[in-house]
């Protein structure tokens, strides 16, 4: 019987890190990487990183200029909840080219 992998050893953890960092737009890869250099399965990384080294993850984000969220399989993809604007402000109009540009200023929860 195999022995069982040690996610809370700070080693194996590294190793996962360090292939999540090296493809962070392609966590199947990242996964699949960790998983041949730990000698365990890919669904096994894959795990350990969503329970719990994920939240080990200083910053780790996937972000574009429509949305911004944390990388997880179940996020809406909208930002809609937590991601939505709390307080919006207008700091400006000006017309420009008979177009009327208003610059806002949102407040966002962390």
């Amino acid at each position: 019987m195999k022995k069982a992998t040690n996610w809370q050893d700070q080693k194996n953890i590294n190793v996962v890190m360090a292939e999540v960092k090296a493809s962070p737009d392609n966590l199947t890869a990242a996964f699949k990487n960790a998983a041949q250099k730990l000698n365990v399965s890919q669904g096994c990384v894959s795990q350990a990183w969503y329970n719990s080294i994920r939240s080990k993850a200083n910053g780790f984000r996937t972000k574009s200029t429509e949305v911004n969220y944390v990388n997880v399989k179940n996020t809406p993809r909208k930002a809609t909840g937590a991601n939505a604007p709390i307080h919006e402000q207008v700091v400006s109009t000006k017309l420009y080219d008979g177009m009327k540009i208003v610059t806002v200023k949102q407040y966002f929860t962390v």
